[in-house]
């Protein structure tokens, strides 16, 4: 039979404990609770508010023409209908885009504050000891 090797060590190490810390137990249907009202929170859509930027974009460019007077001559009178209609049409859809950018962002801080309000609400069901 061999002997066992044995590992001689020139050096002392001081391996360090992990301290203690307060934990909670939480219930696992509080966890799920709490997982799936994460994950309805959905990230930040940017389309409405591009497109409303985009629209904005084309109200103006079209109110600009029509304030320096392009269209001058009696036969261009179709056009410049046809510029004030475009100016309200891209005028409406535009600020609904943005009303629409901050009605989600709105009911996205009020599902973040609702997860909170719900982790707050988990807290207070274990007594804090000072130490």
């Amino acid at each position: 039979m061999t002997e066992p090797a044995v590992i001689v060590s020139s050096q002392e190490f001081s391996i360090l404990l992990p301290q203690g810390s307060s934990h909670y137990s939480i219930a696992c249907t509080d966890w799920a609770l709490l997982r799936t009202n994460l994950e309805s929170i959905k990230g930040d859509s940017k389309v409405f508010e591009l497109v409303g930027a985009a629209l904005i974009g084309v109200a103006l460019t079209e109110l600009v023409a029509i304030l320096t007077q392009s269209f001058q001559l009696p036969a261009q009178q179709r056009q410049l209908d046809f510029a004030w209609v475009i100016f309200a049409a891209a005028t409406l859809c535009g600020g609904l885009c943005f009303l629409f950018t901050f009605l989600m962002q709105r009911g996205k801080r009020t599902a973040a504050q609702y997860v909170i309000a719900q982790m707050e609400l988990i807290e207070q069901r274990f007594v804090r000891q000072e130490q």
